[in-house]
């Protein structure tokens, strides 16, 4: 460890272990369906959606998503970047990877495909339905 380097040394002697660098692989995967999360739903509420849909949203990627290749991926890369000792600035493409599966997932499955169009329109039609009042509602108007 270089004492030199105070602040970081600890850290980066940290990640450099086995179980540093898979927790490393899985907050990376953790950060990316935040952001995931957050570009697919345009809010700040998107960031507790990718954290706490993270399984979910992981397990219906394989289906609705990307998640097919990606999950694979990452899991293949954490093996190799522990054998290997892959420098940990690579992690960050386990982020990148993550985000883009996870957009895709809550993009699909909440916006954009048929069953959420047609949960869309019912709930436009039920908000207007809501928002009509009745003639006959109004005391004024009764004789």
């Amino acid at each position: 460890m270089r004492f030199d380097d105070y602040p970081y040394a600890p850290f980066r002697e940290a990640f450099g272990t086995v179980l540093g660098r898979v927790g490393l692989v899985i907050l990376a995967a953790l950060g990316g369906s935040m952001l995931g999360g957050w570009t697919a739903t345009r809010s700040m509420g998107g960031l507790w959606l990718g954290v706490v849909g993270f399984p979910d949203y992981s397990l219906a990627s394989i289906i609705y998503g990307v998640g097919l290749f990606v999950l694979p991926a990452l899991v293949i890369y954490a093996m190799v970047s522990v054998r290997c000792e892959w420098p940990l600035r690579l992690t960050l493409l386990c982020s990148l990877l993550m985000w883009w599966n996870i957009h895709k997932t809550i993009r699909w499955t909440e916006y954009d495909s048929p069953v959420a169009k047609q949960r869309q329109k019912l709930r436009a039609d039920l908000q207007k339905g809501m928002n009509v009042v009745p003639e006959n509602a109004n005391p004024k108007n009764r004789r």
